[in-house]
């Protein structure tokens, strides 16, 4: 293989194409044996062992197998000529009940202190003349290195310090997903919210003045796959019907801010206009996911098995002043919002004040219902499809 820099060119003789499709499998191949070796000497099981190309975690047990693990790691990375990059690697504790307390060192603790967090202790202060051992940070509760408290469960490691030169983490990002001590997805539910927000700020001047269909096109090419990626994880860990009530309304948030569509919106229109549940993702990726999983700990050929197409929403091809049709559902009558008893809707702005309004909302014909001007445009377009599917097999 050769590659060109400039006028000189490189013959590579170690190492992987960065974003090669092939070089995530040729990894695993080299890296089969640190497996293993895990597995001999570690003792064990295939459960608690992942990895995908140069990305491998292990659970384990005790702080003794942690250390040997790192150590195991380090001489096979120099028997195989690989530098192991101990400042990306982490260690993140679980503690096997919600009411132990995290330890952090005080310059952890002082990298990652929010102001409101400063509010409650200076409170704390005044009123009780004294200072409070604890920390509240994303949630969880962090106490001083070198204290106690009776009665109360103190975790094994300190957060900020280093085992064998390897960082203990609070959260730690593994193969896209932040994963915290408690594995709620709370962190990564946080991080997506505020991409989500730098995208949309990016993309605004474009949205503003763009059709609807290229603003639905937009939100499935850069918002849908964060969340289709983490779909078949929500399914598996242990999460309460709340946050996945949370992750759906942050899904219905990001399609309205996209389609610049009110809050009063219902979400059955939401839905029929971008159809994406991440709950029949999640069922439909597990069992194929399960299937894979058995036969790698079995040491069989795993083949990849499509899973069922999902509908595509970018065909049909939505009416440019479909927004605007869409937000006088929940419109205040701007004739009639002066007086004390508004009212609102489309029935009542088509029925009273249409040939008045006509010119102010620039629509040719009186707005219909959405769900059924949505499915008239779904059914005429697949039939389109249709015809020009048979028409495209015939010339073949």
């Amino acid at each position: 293989m050769v590659l060109e820099s400039g006028e000189e060119l490189l013959r590579p003789e170690r190492g992987l194409l960065q974003g090669s499709m092939i070089s995530p499998a040729l990894f695993n191949i080299y890296a089969e044996s640190l497996i293993e070796e895990w597995q001999q000497e570690l003792k064990v099981k295939t459960e608690r062992v992942f990895g995908y190309a140069d990305d491998h975690a292990i659970i384990l047990l005790t702080v003794k197998e942690v250390r040997r693990a790192i150590k195991i790691t380090e001489d096979w990375c120099l028997r195989n000529s690989i530098i192991l990059n101990a400042k990306k690697s982490g260690v993140v504790e679980i503690p096997g009940t919600k009411k132990t307390t995290i330890r952090a060192t005080q310059e952890w603790i002082d990298a990652n202190i929010t102001e409101e967090e400063r509010k409650r202790r200076k409170k704390f202060k005044e009123k009780h003349n004294k200072d409070d051992p604890r920390w509240t940070i994303e949630g969880l509760q962090y106490i001083r290195t070198g204290t106690s408290t009776p009665k109360m469960k103190i975790s094994q490691l300190v957060i900020g310090e280093l085992i064998e030169n390897v960082p203990i983490m609070a959260t730690y990002k593994y193969l896209g997903v932040l994963l915290d001590n408690k594995l709620t997805l709370i962190p990564h539910l946080k991080w997506l919210t505020r991409k989500e927000r730098f995208i949309y700020h990016k993309l605004y001047p474009m949205l503003r003045c763009c059709s609807f269909t290229l603003r639905a096109n937009l939100w499935i090419v850069f918002i849908s796959p964060n969340f289709r990626y983490i779909a078949p994880i929500i399914r598996m860990v242990n999460m309460s019907e709340i946050r996945r009530e949370e992750l759906a309304g942050m899904v219905r948030a990001s399609k309205r801010k996209f389609l610049m569509l009110l809050n009063s919106i219902p979400n059955t229109t939401v839905e029929a206009l971008l159809p994406f549940d991440t709950g029949r993702i999640g069922d439909d990726t597990r069992p194929r996911a399960e299937k894979k999983w058995e036969r790698r700990k079995r040491r069989e050929t795993i083949q990849n098995e499509s899973g069922p197409k999902l509908r595509d929403s970018t065909k049909p091809f939505f009416p440019g002043n479909l927004a605007k049709i869409i937000n006088l559902q929940a419109a205040e009558c701007p004739r009639c919002s002066h007086t004390k008893f508004f009212k609102m809707g489309v029935k009542h702005i088509t029925e009273k004040h249409w040939k008045e309004l006509q010119d102010e909302l620039k629509l040719s014909q009186p707005p219909t219902e959405v769900l059924d001007l949505i499915k008239e445009i779904r059914t005429k377009t697949s039939k389109e499809e249709n015809v020009s599917a048979k028409l495209a097999r015939r010339k073949t």
